[in-house]
C-alpha cells in the first residue's frame, strides 16, 4: 500500500489511479528496488549484512559493522527501508530484507552468514545465549562443524524448555550432518541423538525415537545392541541378565570393564538407553525393556551414579516379575533399596517409591501400593517432576478404584487432568482420560464417556502408542456395551486385540484385554450370529493372552477366572464354570477388590440358579437353587452400589 501511495503521489489518490502495470505483472520487486537505491551504496554494505542477521535489527551487531549508527539509521528510515516498531528497529518489509539477501550472490551469502556469526562469538559474552542463531548462520555458512555444535546447544535449550517441536525441527536436520562430517565428537554425536530421541518420545513419536536410539546404540554399545535377528538379540540378552544377576549375588564374580571413553559419553549413554527404555515401555516390548534398563545398570555402575543404580535397578526387579526369571525379582528389590540409603538422593529415592508401589499393587497388597505411589508422587512433586508425577498419581488412581475408593480417585484424576494440561503432557492427558473412562462408565456416564473418548479418537495417539490406543479402544468397548451397541463394541474390541502385546508391562493391557473379551463373551451369550469367523479367532487368541497375563499378575487373576467362568458357562460345563466363579471370589475377598467381588457374586448367582448348589458329598441340591442364587446376586447388587455402578445393579436386580 506504501508502495502504491508513492506511485500516486498520496495515500487519498490511490483510489483515483489504475493499478500500474508493473504491479500487476509481479514488478512489487522494481518497486522494492526504487526504494532500497534510495539508500547510498556504502550503508547498503552494512545493510546487506544486517540483513542476512533478520529482520530485527541486533543493534550490537550494526555497531560493529557501522561505524556512524546514527546517520545510518536515519537514512535508512528515511528511504523507508527501515522503521521501529515496539520500540525495535526492524526491516520496514521482510520482502525488503529478502531482495538486499537474492541481489548477493551465493558465495557471498555464505561469506556474510561467517561474517555475523563469527562478529556474534566476538560480541556476545555468553555465545551459547545466541546458539539458535549461531546455528543458523554457520549452516548458511557451510561450516557443518560449528552449525552442529551450536544446533544440539540450541536443541537442548529447547527442550529444557519444554518446547519439544522446536526442538526436534533444530535435532532432526542435525542429524544427517552429523553423520557426514569426517570426525565428529563421539560425545557431540551421542548427544545429539540422545536430544532427538528426549523431543521424540515427548512428541509421541515412539518408532522414530526407537530408530534414533537404537541406531546411537548399536554404535555406542554393539556387543548389546548391535544384533538385529531375534537369535541374537535373545542371546544378548540372556548373556547380560546371566552377567548382571552374578553381579548381584556376588559382585567381585563379575569383572566390569571400565570403559576408556570419558565419563560424559557413558552419561550419554546411560541417557538414551533410559529414553529407550521408556519407548519400550510405552510399545510392549518386555524383552528390550529389560535389556535397556540392564544396561543402563551397568553403565550406572561404571559411573557410579547411585540414583540411576537405584532406580534401574528397582525396574528390573519389577520387569523379572513378568519373565521367567522371577526368583530374581526380590534380589534385585532388596538392592534397589539398599542403593536408596546410600545414594541419599530424593529423585533415585521417588523412583524407587513409585517403582515398589506399582510392585507392591501387583502382589495384591492394593492399599499399601497405592500409599507407596502417593508418597512418591509428592517427591516428584517437590523434584518438580511433572512426567513421574502424573505416572505415579494415575497408578495410585487406579489402586483406589480397585478399593472402591471412588471419590478419591476422581480427585486424583482432575489434579492429572489440570497438571497434564499445564504441561502440554498431552499424552498423559489421553491416557489418564481413558482409564478414567472404563471407571465413568461403571458409574453410569457411559454416553458422556463414548462422546469424549470419540473426540480423541482421531488423534495420532491411536495410532502411535499402544498403551494409550488400548486403554482408549477398552473404554470404548466397555461403553458400547453398557450402551447395548454391540456391533460398535465388537469394532473396538477388534482393535483392542490388533494392539496388545504379547507379554504385559503394565495392568491397564490386562484391563483393556478384559473388555474385549467380555465384548466377545456377551456377543456369545446374547447374539451369537454376529461371532463370525474373524471375531472367533480373537476371541481364541484373547483367552491365551489371558492365561499368559493373569500368570504374571495377582490383581488379574479375579478377572480373568470370571472371564474362563463364562466361557466354560457356554460351552455347558456349569460344575467348572462354578468352580472357577467360587475361586474369583475368594482372590477378590483377599484382595479387597470390591468391584471383582460383585462381579463373582454375580456369576455364581446366575450359574448357582442354573445348576443348583453343591452339598458335602458333591452333589447338587436344586431346592436350594433359589435362595443361594438370590443371596449372591443381592451381594453383588449392594456391592455395586457402593462402588457406584447404578447400571449394573439395575439390571441384575430387574432379573430378579
Amino acid at each position: 500500500m506504501r508502495a502504491l501511495a508513492e506511485e500516486a503521489g498520496s495515500l487519498g489518490s490511490v483510489s483515483q489511479h489504475a493499478l500500474p502495470p508493473q504491479v500487476v505483472t509481479g514488478g512489487i520487486r522494481s518497486i522494492l528496488r526504487r526504494r532500497l537505491d534510495r539508500v547510498s551504496p556504502q550503508a547498503r554494505t552494512t545493510l546487506r549484512k544486517m540483513a542476512v542477521a533478520g529482520r530485527h535489527l541486533d543493534l550490537l551487531l550494526l555497531h560493529h559493522f557501522e561505524p556512524h549508527v546514527e546517520p545510518w539509521l536515519s537514512g535508512c528510515a528515511e528511504a523507508a527501508v527501515l522503521d521501529v516498531h515496539e520500540q525495535r528497529w526492524r526491516f520496514a518489509h521482510d520482502k525488503l530484507r529478502e531482495a538486499l539477501v537474492e541481489e548477493v550472490s551465493v558465495a557471498d551469502r555464505k561469506r556474510l552468514h561467517l561474517e555475523v556469526a563469527r562478529a556474534m562469538e566476538q560480541l556476545y559474552p555468553d555465545p551459547a545465549a545466541q546458539a539458535t542463531s549461531l546455528a543458523y548462520h554457520y549452516r548458511e555458512a557451510g561450516m557443518d562443524a560449528e552449525a552442529v555444535q551450536y544446533g544440539v546447544l540450541a536443541g537442548e535449550q529447547a527442550l529444557a524448555q519444554g518446547a519439544l517441536k522446536e526442538a526436534a525441527a533444530l535435532l532432526r536436520p542435525l542429524i544427517a550432518v552429523i553423520d557426514r562430517l569426517p570426525n565428529p565428537s563421539l560425545l557431540l554425536w551421542s548427544r545429539a541423538h540422545r536430544l532427538l530421541g528426549q523431543a521424540l518420545f515427548g512428541l509421541y513419536e515412539t518408532k522414530e525415537c526407537v530408530a534414533i536410539c537404537e541406531k546411537a546404540l548399536q554404535r555406542l554399545q554393539p556387543a548389546s545392541w548391535g544384533q538385529t535377528d531375534s537369535l541374537g538379540q535373545t542371546l544378548s540378552l540372556l548373556r547380560l541378565v546371566g552377567e548382571h544377576a552374578l553381579h548381584q549375588v556376588a559382585p567381585s564374580s563379575v569383572r566390569i570393564e571400565k570403559a576408556s571413553d570419558a565419563r560424559a559419553l557413558l552419561q550419554e549413554q546411560l541417557l538414551i538407553l533410559l529414553a529407550c527404555g521408556e519407548t519400550y515401555a510405552y510399545l510392549g516390548r518386555p524383552a528390550d525393556l529389560l535389556r535397556a534398563i540392564i544396561s543402563s545398570n551397568e553403565v550406572a555402575r561404571t559411573i557410579e551414579d547411585l540414583p540411576q543404580q537405584a532406580f534401574t535397578t528397582a525396574v528390573a526387579a519389577f520387569l523379572l516379575e513378568f519373565s521367567p526369571l522371577r526368583a530374581l525379582s526380590e534380589a534385585y528389590l532388596q538392592q534397589a533399596q539398599r542403593l536408596v540409603k546410600q545414594a541419599a538422593h530424593p529423585l533415585a529415592e521417588a523412583q524407587v517409591c513409585r517403582i515398589g508401589g506399582v510392585a507392591t499393587m501387583n502382589h495384591g497388597h492394593v492399599a499399601e501400593g497405592a500409599a507407596m505411589l502417593m508418597r512418591a508422587a509428592a517427591l516428584f512433586q517437590a523434584l518438580g517432576n511433572d512426567f513421574m508425577l502424573l505416572f505415579s498419581l494415575g497408578q495410585a488412581a487406579f489402586g483406589h478404584l480397585m478399593l472402591g475408593h471412588t471419590a478419591e480417585a476422581d480427585r486424583i484424576h482432575q489434579e492429572i487432568a489440570t497438571i497434564a494440561l499445564r504441561g502440554r503432557h498431552r499424552h498423559s492427558y489421553v491416557y489418564h482420560h481413558a482409564v478414567a473412562g472404563f471407571h465413568s462408565a461403571r458409574r453410569g456416564h457411559h454416553e458422556q464417556v463414548r462422546t469424549e473418548l470419540m473426540e480423541m479418537y482421531s488423534g495420532k495417539e491411536r495410532h502411535t502408542d499402544p498403551l494409550v490406543s488400548a486403554s482408549m479402544n477398552g473404554a470404548l468397548v466397555n461403553a458400547c456395551l453398557r450402551m447395548d451397541d454391540l456391533q460398535e463394541a465388537l469394532r473396538f474390541a477388534h482393535e483392542t486385540m490388533s494392539v496388545l502385546p504379547e507379554n504385559p508391562t503394565g495392568f491397564i493391557y490386562f484391563v483393556a484385554l478384559s473388555a474385549a473379551l467380555d465384548a466377545y463373551l456377551t456377543v456369545w451369550e446374547s447374539r451369537p450370529a454376529l461371532l463370525d469367523q474373524h471375531a472367533t479367532e480373537k476371541l481364541h487368541h484373547g483367552l491365551s493372552l489371558l492365561r499368559r497375563y493373569s500368570a504374571s499378575m495377582l490383581l488379574a487373576r479375579p478377572q480373568s477366572l470370571l472371564l474362563e467362568s463364562r466361557v466354560a458357562a457356554l460351552r455347558g460345563q456349569l460344575p467348572l464354570a462354578q468352580s472357577k466363579a467360587e475361586s474369583a471370589l475368594s482372590l477378590a475377598t483377599k484382595y479387597r477388590m470390591p468391584y471383582e467381588t460383585a462381579l463373582a457374586h454375580e456369576q455364581l448367582g446366575r450359574l448357582v440358579g442354573r445348576s443348583g448348589v453343591r452339598s458335602a458329598s458333591g452333589g447338587r441340591v436344586p431346592e436350594a437353587r433359589s435362595a443361594a442364587a438370590t443371596d449372591h446376586l443381592l451381594a453383588a447388587i449392594t456391592q455395586l452400589r457402593k462402588f457406584g455402578d447404578h447400571w449394573r445393579a439395575d439390571r441384575i436386580n430387574q432379573s430378579l
